[in-house]
């Protein structure tokens, strides 16, 4: 535990100094702020930090490694960057800041609970492998019968304009769940079955998926997947020491990219790790906050099926993140999407909003726990990566919906039923 808070603690100064030398100078225009910071708020931002490690312990559930990816990623660079964007002194930058810690402690507790034992593992059925080579195969074809005409390589300073001619292509909804699902689920099967069961077969889908739809799409987290799935298996690899290991290796990272030359070719992957990655979190939960205080929360109209009984959204045919682009770019082309604690707490009812989205992923992530209890955590955490990276930048249900997670947990669902009734039937809850 000591040596956790340890590094959460210089992960935390890293950032802190990333975003005072290079994240707020570098794109101050892109609304990044620099109010500054009493000595007491300092102290305060540190113990926000800490606090919900009171309830981290070890544990090999999937949903555990999923929620040591909240805190490391969005959680610690949220609390950072919070007195940083708002100048509100200490209220309801506080409350804000303690609202969410709370929910970070929440879900630490919850990604443990939900579990069984006494059970042999099982690997996954075939059957599963083919049902999502078809459905695979079908988004695959799909996605360059629709873009083959603009599909290009392109550098990442170039890729907007690639996004932008991948915008005009019109598809069905249906569709569009596929691509999705394609993007944070299916692809993200193939590479975790190529690492952990060396099945190369299965990782050359994966690489070559992945590279189709950034020729068609633009979309960086998708090209980099792989890459991140293999980081993230190194350290799944440590089983219990998992958060040490991410919270150590993001505070390296940051220290490292910081010597980075701004105008040299490594510049860009500053700029993925610090601004994109770690930033962003940040910077979309302090503005959609101070937006949607001032000009009326959504009440959870923002998820469609709410909004088609109540009709009650507020923003016309905007998304929430167009709304935050129209504010703060001026168009409405720029569509900044946003995790949880932004898009379905503060954007949907304000400070409130914090509770009602923590208990709705915590009753998920106990969920995740019980229908993977029967297969390898390993393969199950590092196959649910395309859907913790979904949640980080999108709602709660769009995440569960299109990022891949119900769809997720319905498969599982669907193999533990094939599992022989000798099997299921000894499973035993453990213990919260």
């Amino acid at each position: 535990m000591i040596r956790v808070v340890f590094a959460a603690l210089v992960f935390s100064l890293a950032f802190q100094y990333a975003y005072e030398s290079y994240i707020y100078p570098t794109y101050a225009y892109g609304h990044f702020r620099y109010f500054q910071q009493t000595p007491t708020q300092y102290i305060l931002n540190y113990v926000f930090v800490a606090l919900p490690l009171a309830m981290w312990r070890p544990s090999m559930e999937p949903s555990a490694f999923g929620v040591s990816l909240i805190y490391a990623i969005c959680y610690i660079p949220v609390q950072i960057m919070l007195p940083f964007m708002l100048d509100q002194a200490f209220s309801p930058v506080l409350t804000m800041q303690s609202a969410i810690c709370v929910s970070m402690a929440c879900l630490f507790l919850a990604s443990r609970m939900g579990a069984v034992s006494g059970i042999q593992k099982q690997p996954i059925d075939g059957r599963l492998n083919l049902l999502i080579l078809m459905f695979a195969g079908v988004a695959l074809v799909l996605l360059v019968a629709m873009n083959f005409q603009h599909m290009r390589l392109v550098s990442f300073a170039d890729v907007y304009d690639l996004r932008l001619d991948a915008s005009e292509q019109q598809s069905i909804g249906a569709v569009q769940y596929l691509n999705s699902w394609l993007y944070y689920c299916f692809l993200p099967f193939f590479i975790a079955r190529g690492i952990i069961s060396r099945h190369w077969k299965s990782l050359a889908i994966g690489l070559v998926g992945c590279l189709l739809v950034y020729l068609a799409s633009g979309a960086k987290a998708v090209i980099l997947m792989p890459l991140i799935m293999l980081m993230i298996w190194f350290v799944l690899k440590a089983r219990a020491h998992f958060l040490f290991l991410l919270l150590s290796g993001t505070a390296a990272a940051t220290i490292v990219v910081l010597f980075f030359p701004d105008d040299s070719a490594l510049s860009w992957g500053k700029s993925v790790l610090l601004m994109r990655t770690f930033a962003t979190g940040g910077w979309t939960v302090s503005l959609y906050y101070e937006y949607f205080s001032a000009n009326g929360y959504t009440y959870y109209s923002h998820i469609r099926i709410v909004d088609v009984f109540t009709q009650a959204y507020p923003y016309g045919q905007r998304s929430l993140g167009q709304m935050i682009g129209m504010e703060y770019s001026g168009s409405d082309l720029a569509n900044f999407n946003a995790n949880f604690w932004a898009s379905d707490g503060f954007a949907a009812l304000g400070m409130w909003g914090i509770p009602i989205v923590t208990a709705a992923l915590c009753g998920f992530l106990i969920l995740v726990n019980r229908v993977s209890s029967y297969f390898d955590s390993e393969f199950i955490s590092l196959w649910m990566s395309g859907f913790w990276l979904a949640l980080l930048n999108v709602p709660l249900s769009t995440a569960i919906l299109s990022g891949g997670g119900g769809l997720i947990v319905a498969l599982l669902w669907i193999s533990r039923l094939q599992l022989p009734e000798s099997i299921a039937g000894r499973a035993v809850r453990v213990p919260a």
